[in-house]
């Protein structure tokens, strides 16, 4: 029975909103990262339509906002242990918000590639500082608080198509879409900085004061984890599920009109469909923390390469119903359980540089994706490009079963590093 204390006063609600105030603000941009990257492909064919431009040339584009975005994974993490991570995420926010500005009032094709670079610059500063800061200031709760950004994050990917929708359904100009992120983007990037400021500030100020906390590290020791072959295997495994995910979620909402012959309403609700199942992540990650994380890998990439096949074979909409259902699952799955084992094989003393080159590598190899898949759509066909997606994942899931058989090294050969 609960007594007077345990009541939600209002008192009590503040404080405990002030307490994660630095969750919710970092989930809503990071909402904000996944909307602004994800509501480009469902937008594919009005670009076209606007610029005069081929499948290559908006594979191009989005390449080049994934390039972007790529590039900025390892500096981001040096700036903030350099400055402060308060200062970089805002300081991104507030670049992607321009970005966005940027593309509202473009009209000649090359003042759209501008803003969606700046949207890629932006975005890429957000997630490596972010898990950072998440696990500083909430210690005992870094897998919660990680996985709820995560969660968050992924409902503005399978917000987008809905907006797209809706934007078109009330005859407003899709350029709008942007205007409103400006606006959210900012709005956003003021809460953040006010709220979590000080606290912010203070907690990287302590942290900097103490030399040994984060040793410099040369980036001698940064690769020679790759002499290691479950960390390279894994670097491989996680680059082919990127290059898949961003090659799927590019030119899915294409393929379904185009090659499946579905309205745009219904591509829309399936492209929905793959991000709400991002609910499954938690699960994921449970399994991973009872079980062996390599057999739960195993797991997410068979369905990854099932799914992606069936796209191939499928002819109904039920059929596409089921199939979009295994790639969400397999794709969201595998997410969480490649950071729990990430962090089992990365030595903690290196863990922040470390994760944002895994991140640079993986992020810049799935940046060829929308080009790559482009171009064979333009010469070969859609079903072409959709092959692509299966024989990389299928390489994926030969790594992963590599992993489960070549012995782990001592974790004490990974450590000494220098």
């Amino acid at each position: 029975m609960s007594t007077p204390g345990d009541r939600l006063t209002p008192t009590r609600a503040y404080d405990l909103l002030r307490r994660f105030d630095a969750l919710v603000f970092m989930s809503l941009l990071w909402f904000m990262v996944q909307y602004l990257r994800f509501v480009f492909p469902p937008l594919f064919e009005t670009i076209q339509d606007a610029y005069g431009v081929s499948n290559a040339e908006v594979g191009v584009l989005y390449s080049a906002l994934l390039f972007a975005y790529a590039i900025m994974q390892f500096p981001s993490g040096y700036l903030s242990d350099r400055f402060s991570e308060r200062l970089v995420i805002t300081a991104g926010a507030l670049v992607f918000g321009i970005g966005s500005l940027v593309v509202f009032v473009s009209v000649p094709f090359w003042s759209l590639v501008v803003g969606v670079v700046l949207i890629g610059f932006g975005t890429g500063t957000h997630k490596t500082v972010a898990i950072n800061m998440l696990s500083r200031l909430y210690p005992s709760k870094t897998g919660l608080s990680v996985g709820v950004m995560d969660t968050v994050g992924q409902a503005g990917g399978a917000l987008a198509p809905a907006t797209v929708i809706l934007v078109f359904a009330v005859a407003v100009d899709w350029r709008a879409i942007f205007l409103v992120g400006f606006v959210i983007c900012l709005a956003l990037a003021y809460g953040f900085n006010r709220s979590v400021g000080r606290d912010a500030a203070e907690t990287t100020g302590a942290d900097s004061d103490d030399e040994d906390a984060s040793p410099t590290r040369s980036g001698r020791a940064y690769l020679r984890l790759f002499r290691y072959y479950h960390f390279s295997a894994f670097v491989g495994v996680s680059s082919s599920f990127t290059f898949s995910w961003v090659g799927l979620t590019s030119f899915y909402p294409l393929y379904l009109t185009n090659t499946a012959s579905f309205s745009p309403g219904t591509a829309g609700a399936l492209y929905s469909l793959l991000f709400v199942l991002a609910i499954s992540q938690p699960v994921a990650g449970s399994l991973s923390d009872r079980f062996d994380a390599t057999s739960v890998i195993l797991l997410t990439f068979c369905l990854i390469v099932v799914g992606l096949g069936a796209v191939l074979t499928a002819r109904t909409l039920l059929a596409f119903v089921v199939t979009t259902a295994v790639l969400g699952l397999g794709f969201h799955g595998f997410r969480p359980v490649r950071g729990a084992y990430l962090m089992q094989i990365i030595p903690a003393e290196v863990g922040g540089g470390v994760l944002g080159l895994v991140r640079t590598v993986m992020i810049v190899v799935s940046a060829t994706a929308p080009t790559i898949l482009g171009y064979t759509a333009d010469v070969f066909g859609l079903t072409y490009a959709f092959g692509i997606l299966v024989v990389v994942g299928a390489v994926g899931l030969l790594l992963v079963l590599s992993l489960k058989v070549v012995p782990m090294p001592p974790s004490e050969a990974l450590v000494n590093t220098d």
